[in-house]
C-alpha cells in the first residue's frame, strides 16, 4: 500500500483486481498492460497491439485478469484504434486502443476522469518486465504529474515507465479516478519517468482523435459512469481513506456484563440486546436509498421519544459499514468539514436535529452537498422528536435561506416512518423476546427460566417499543411479573437505584444519590469546574471545603460514559423520567432547584438543562407547573443571555444554542406561560417582549416560520392587553409594533398581501395616537416609520403612485420633527433617509433631475451628521451610501468624472469601515460592490480586482459570502456569471 499523506492512500493489490496483462493470441508473448474501462470493454494502448517485427497490428489477445475475476484468460478482440507513427519512434497522439471481450466476465471498472492530474502524485499498476526468460507477476509504480505537452500527452518525472507497463492505469489520488494511460518511457532504465496518454482524448472528440475512438466516446462515458455507480464499493476499497472509520460516533457495542454494569444499559440502543424485530422491510428500502445514484439525499425520522429512532439508525450504519459506507452519529460540537471532504459513501445520523441551531445545520448540509459525488455520496439521516418543543419543521427552516441546489435537495427528502407505532400482536412478541434477552444478558449462564406472564400491553404508551422494553426489563431484573400500579419507567428506575446504592460514597445520602444523578442529566458538566458548581447547588454539597463533594464527583464522572465530565443517565426518556421524579419529590416541586440550574453561570449547562425541560415537558405534564412557574419568573434574564450568547465574543463566535432551548420550552409552555400570573400585565408585556426577542433571534438565521410563531404568541398577549384596557396608549402601541414585525416578516417571505393586511392594521393604531396627542413627537415619528413601510410595499408590488404619495407623508412629518429640534440627530437622519426614498422612486419613473434634488438634500444632511460625529460608523456608513447613489446616477447622466469621484468618496469611507471591522461580511459585500462600481467607470480595474478578491476570500472559505458578493467575486476573478 502506498501512504498519500494523512488521509488517502492507494491499495495497490485492489487496483490489481482492475489490471489485466495482455499477451498475444498463442499467449507465448506478453505484449503489456490494460485496464477495465465498461462492462467488456478494457482500454490499452495502441502500441501495446503491434508486433513491431512483422510490422502488423494485432487484432485478437488473450487478456489475464488478477486470478480473483478470472482463474482463466479470456479472449479479446480490437475494436478501435489509434493510428501508428509515421517516421517517429513514439506513437502520435493520443496512442490507445479499445478492446472488446469475446465472452461474458463480470469483471470490475475503474473510475474515468478526463482532467488532469490533481496534485503532482499519480499510480499505476502493470506488467513492466522484471526478469528476462520469465513472465511478469505485476507491479505498482508512481510518477509526478509535471504537465501537459503540445501534442497532448501528459509529462511524467520521478518514476519508472519500464517496458510492459504501457496501457497501464494512471491514478490520480485527488480526482479518486484514471486520467491517464501510460504510453512511453522517458528511460527504460532509470527513474526518469515516461509519458501517458490522458483519458479525455477517449471520452471527448477534438483535434487528433480518430473518428474510430471517438464514435465510442458517449457509450463508454455512460457504461462506465454505470459500472462505477454498481459498484461503488469496490472502486472506493481502491483509495481507502485513513481514519474514516473515526470520523463519525459509532457507538454499538455487545454487551457483556461486567462487575461495573448498569442494568440501564441493557436499554440502549448501541448495545442492541433485543434483536431487532418487525423492520426488515424498512432497513431494506433504506439501504436502496442509501445505494441510490444521488449524490445527496436527505431522510428524516420524525418520532416520539422511545418510538425506535435511534435503534433503527444504527441498524442501518451498521448494515451500510457491511457494505463499505462510512456510517455513524454525527456530534454538534464536531466540525463538519473532515466528514464532508472525505471521499467515501457516508451515511450521517444526526439525533435530536430540532435541538440544533438551523443555521449551523444549513452550513453543514451546505457543505456536504457541496462535497458529496454520485461514487462518493452523501445520505443525511434526520432523527426529531415529535412534540419536543413543537418546532416548525427542521426541514423548512434550513431550505429558507439555503442556496438553490440545497433547496432542490431538501424538496425531495423523504419522511421514514421506520419508528411506528406497534401492533398488539408485534407488542406481545417484542416483550417475550425481550423478557428472554434480557434474562440472558443480565444473569449468568445458566440463566433462570422466567415465565412471561400474560401482562397486558394494551395501553397507548405501549405502542412506543421502549415502554413494552420497560415492561420486560422490569420482569426480568425483579424474576417475576410484578404488581405495581407505577409506571413502568419508574420501577425501571428502582434497579438503576440499586446500582447507585451500591457505588456512591457510602455517607452520601440515598434521597441525593438520586438528586446527583438527576442534576447530571439536566445539565451535565464539561469538566471538574462546572461539575462542583452543579454540585454546590445542593445544600448538603455546598461547603467546597466538604471532601464529601470531591468524592461525589468522581463517582458521577465514572457513572455513565459521554463526552462530558458529567453525562445523563440513558436512554433519554429514563432520564428524563429521573429529573421528573426527583422535583416532584421536592416540597415545592422542584422550582427552586430548577432556577439554581437554570441561573448556572455556565452557558452550556443551562442549554442542556432547557434540551431537556423542552423534550420532558412535551411529553408529560408530570413536571409542567415546576417548569412552567421558573421560566415565568425567569425568562427575561434567560433572553437576555441567549441575545448575549448570540452576539458571541472576540474570542468565541455567536451561538444559538440557549436561544433554541428557550424557543422550543417556550413553545411546549404557551398557555402555561400566558397563564402564569393572571391579571398581571407587567408580566404579560414582559413575556410579549420576551417573544418578540427570541423571534428577532429567530429571523437573523433565516428561522421564518419560528419566527412568525414566536411573533404571533407576541401578538396574543398585545391584542389582549389592548383590548383589556383600550384606552392605554402603551398597549395600544405595543400592539401596533406587533402588527409591524409580523408585518416584516411576511414581506420577507414573500407575502405581499398579508403584509400589507398588518401594515395597515399597524398604521391605523399609529394615526390615532398620533391624532390623540399631536405634540407626541414618538407617536409622530412612529407614524411616519408606518408611512414608510407601506410605501416600500407599494414601491415592490409597482404602486408607484401610492409609494410617493406615502413617502410624501413620512416626509411631512420627518421634516417637521427635524425643524422642531433642529438638535436631534435621530430626526436628521430620518430626514435624510426620507429624501433617500423619495430620490429611489424618482429615479425608477425617469425623474433624473428630481432625484438628484433629493440625493444632495440627503448628502447634505449626511455630511452634517458624519462631521458632527466622526467615531459614528453608522453615520459614516449613510454618507458612504449617499456619495454612491449621486455617483450611480451622475454615471447614468454621462458625468462619468464626477461619478468617480463620488465612487472614489465611499470607497474611501468603507475602506475605513471594512479595516475597523474586519469580520463584518455585510462591511466586505459593500466595499466589494463599490470597488466594482469604481471599477466599471475607470480604465484600469486591475488592482480593484485584487482588493475585491482579498477582502471576500477569506469570507468565501467561511461559507457565508451572499449571492451579491458571489457575483462580485466572479467579477474579480475574471469568472463567467451564473
Amino acid at each position: 500500500m502506498i501512504w498519500l499523506g494523512p488521509h488517502t492512500r492507494v491499495d495497490s493489490q485492489q487496483l490489481r483486481r482492475l489490471v489485466v496483462r495482455i499477451d498475444s493470441a498463442g499467449g507465448d508473448t506478453v505484449l503489456g498492460t490494460g485496464f477495465f474501462i465498461a462492462p467488456g470493454w478494457v482500454l490499452t494502448c495502441a502500441h501495446v497491439l503491434f508486433d513491431p517485427r512483422r510490422e502488423t497490428e494485432v487484432d485478437q489477445v488473450l487478456l489475464v485478469p488478477d486470478p480473483q475475476v478470472s482463474a482463466v484468460p479470456v479472449a479479446a478482440v480490437v475494436t478501435a484504434r489509434s493510428a501508428p507513427p509515421q517516421g517517429t519512434v513514439l506513437w502520435p497522439f493520443p496512442d490507445l486502443a479499445l478492446l472488446r471481450l469475446t465472452t461474458r466476465l463480470d469483471h470490475p471498472c475503474v473510475r474515468l476522469h478526463p482532467g488532469e492530474p490533481l496534485g503532482g502524485e499519480c499510480h499505476a499498476w502493470g506488467f513492466p518486465r522484471r526478469e528476462y526468460g520469465t513472465v511478469p507477476p505485476g507491479s505498482p509504480a508512481s510518477f509526478h504529474f509535471e504537465g501537459v505537452e503540445g501534442d497532448g500527452f501528459l509529462k511524467l518525472k520521478a518514476g519508472q515507465a519500464a517496458p510492459g507497463l504501457s496501457g497501464a492505469p494512471l491514478l490520480c489520488p485527488v480526482r479518486r479516478a484514471v486520467v491517464g494511460v501510460v504510453c512511453a518511457t522517458r528511460d527504460t532504465d532509470s527513474d526518469l519517468g515516461g509519458w501517458a496518454s490522458p483519458i479525455r482524448a477517449l471520452l471527448t472528440s477534438g483535434p487528433g482523435i480518430p473518428d474510430t475512438l471517438a464514435a465510442y466516446a458517449q457509450e463508454i462515458t455512460r457504461l462506465n459512469t454505470e459500472a462505477v455507480l454498481a459498484d461503488r464499493t469496490g472502486w472506493n476499497r481502491v483509495l481507502p481513506v485513513q481514519g474514516s472509520d473515526d470520523l463519525l460516533d459509532q457507538p454499538w457495542a455487545t454487551f457483556t456484563r461486567k462487575p461495573r454494569s448498569k442494568p440501564s444499559e441493557l436499554l440502549l440502543a448501541d448495545v442492541a440486546v433485543v434483536p431487532y424485530l418487525f423492520r426488515d422491510t424498512d432497513l431494506d428500502r433504506a439501504q436502496q436509498w442509501c445505494e441510490g445514484p444521488a449524490a445527496f439525499e436527505v431522510a428524516q425520522v420524525a418520532a416520539r421519544g422511545g418510538a425506535g429512532k435511534t435503534r433503527f439508525a444504527i441498524e442501518l450504519c451498521r448494515r451500510m459499514a457491511d457494505h463499505g459506507w462510512t456510517t455513524g452519529l454525527w456530534a454538534r460540537d464536531q466540525s463538519i468539514d473532515d466528514i464532508a471532504t472525505t471521499a467515501l459513501p457516508r451515511l450521517i445520523v444526526i439525533d435530536y436535529t430540532e435541538a440544533i441551531a438551523v443555521d449551523t445545520l444549513r452550513d453543514a448540509l451546505k457543505r456536504l452537498a457541496n462535497h458529496a459525488d454520485p461514487v462518493a455520496p452523501v445520505r443525511l439521516l434526520l432523527l426529531t422528536r415529535t412534540a419536543a418543543g413543537g418546532t416548525a419543521g427542521v426541514l423548512e427552516q434550513v431550505a429558507a435561506r439555503a442556496n438553490a441546489r440545497l433547496r432542490t435537495i431538501l424538496a425531495d427528502a423523504q419522511d421514514n416512518n421506520a419508528a411506528r407505532t406497534l401492533s398488539l400482536e408485534q407488542r406481545r412478541t417484542l416483550y417475550d423476546t425481550a423478557v428472554g434477552a434480557f434474562t440472558d444478558a443480565w444473569y449468568p449462564a445458566p440463566a433462570p427460566h422466567i415465565s412471561t406472564g400474560t401482562i397486558q400491553l394494551d395501553q397507548d404508551r405501549h405502542g412506543l417499543p421502549l415502554e413494552v422494553l420497560f415492561e420486560a426489563f422490569d420482569h426480568a431484573l425483579s424474576d417475576h411479573q410484578v404488581d405495581d400500579d407505577r409506571a413502568p419507567v419508574d420501577r425501571v428506575l428502582d434497579h438503576e437505584q440499586r446500582y447507585w446504592d451500591a457505588t456512591a460514597p457510602a455517607d452520601l445520602p440515598t434521597e441525593l444519590r438520586r438528586t446527583a444523578v438527576a442534576l447530571a442529566t439536566l445539565a451535565g458538566a464539561a469538566d471538574t469546574s462546572r461539575a462542583h458548581a452543579l454540585l454546590a447547588l445542593l445544600p448538603h454539597l455546598a461547603d467546597p471545603a466538604t471532601d464529601l463533594r470531591q468524592r461525589t464527583a468522581r463517582w458521577l464522572a465514572d457513572l455513565y460514559p459521554g463526552p462530558q465530565r458529567l453525562n445523563p443517565l440513558r436512554p433519554d426518556r429514563l432520564g428524563e423520567a429521573l429529573v421528573a421524579d426527583v422535583l416532584d419529590r421536592h416540597d415545592d416541586s422542584g422550582r427552586a432547584l430548577l432556577a439554581s440550574v437554570l441561573g448556572l453561570t455556565d452557558d452550556d449547562q443551562v442549554a442542556d438543562c432547557l434540551d431537556v425541560l423542552a423534550r420532558l415537558t412535551a411529553a408529560s405534564d408530570r413536571a409542567t407547573p415546576a417548569v412552567t412557574t421558573v421560566l415565568a419568573a425567569r425568562h427575561r434574564e434567560l433572553v437576555d443571555r441567549a441575545e448575549a450568547q448570540a452576539r458571541g465574543t472576540p474570542q468565541r463566535p455567536g451561538r444559538l444554542t440557549l436561544a433554541g432551548g428557550l424557543t422550543r420550552v417556550f413553545n411546549t409552555l404557551t398557555e402555561g406561560l400566558a397563564a402564569g400570573e393572571p391579571g398581571n400585565t407587567t408580566y404579560a408585556r414582559d413575556l410579549s417582549v420576551s417573544y418578540e426577542r427570541l423571534a428577532d433571534l429567530a429571523v437573523a438565521t433565516g428561522q421564518a416560520a419560528e419566527a412568525e410563531r414566536l411573533l404571533r404568541q407576541a401578538l396574543t398577549i398585545a391584542e389582549g392587553l389592548a383590548a383589556g384596557e383600550p384606552g392605554n396608549t402603551t398597549y395600544a402601541r405595543d400592539l401596533s409594533v406587533s402588527y409591524e414585525r409580523l408585518a416584516d416578516l411576511a414581506v420577507a417571505t414573500g407575502q405581499a398581501a398579508e403584509a400589507e393586511r398588518l401594515f395597515r392594521q399597524a398604521l391605523t393604531i399609529a394615526e390615532g395616537l398620533a391624532a390623540g396627542e399631536p405634540g407626541n413627537t414618538t407617536y409622530a415619528r412612529d407614524l411616519s416609520v408606518s408611512y414608510n413601510k407601506l410605501a416600500d410595499l407599494a414601491v415592490a408590488t409597482g404602486q408607484g403612485a401610492e409609494a410617493e404619495r406615502l413617502f410624501r407623508q413620512a416626509l411631512t412629518i420627518a421634516e417637521g420633527l427635524a425643524a422642531g429640534e433642529p438638535g436631534n440627530t435621530t430626526y436628521a437622519r430620518d430626514l435624510s433617509v426620507s429624501y433617500n426614498k423619495l430620490a429611489d422612486l424618482a429615479v425608477a419613473t425617469g425623474q433624473g433631475a428630481e432625484a438628484e434634488r433629493l440625493f444632495r438634500q440627503a448628502l447634505t444632511i449626511a455630511e452634517g451628521l458624519a462631521a458632527g460625529e466622526p467615531g459614528n460608523t453608522t453615520y459614516a456608513r449613510d454618507l458612504s451610501i449617499s456619495y454612491e447613489r449621486l455617483a450611480v446616477l451622475d454615471l447614468s447622466a454621462g458625468r462619468v468624472s464626477e461619478a468617480r469621484e463620488q465612487f472614489r468618496r465611499a470607497v474611501g469611507i468603507r475602506r475605513r469601515l471594512y479595516r475597523q471591522e474586519p469580520r463584518r461580511i455585510d462591511l466586505a459585500e459593500e466595499l466589494a460592490v463599490t470597488l466594482y462600481l469604481l471599477a466599471d467607470s475607470a480604465d484600469e480595474d486591475l488592482e480593484m480586482r485584487q482588493e475585491v478578491d482579498a477582502v471576500l476570500a477569506p469570507f468565501e472559505r467561511l461559507g457565508v459570502v451572499t449571492a451579491k458578493g458571489v457575483a462580485v467575486l466572479r467579477w474579480a476573478r475574471s469568472e463567467p456569471s451564473g
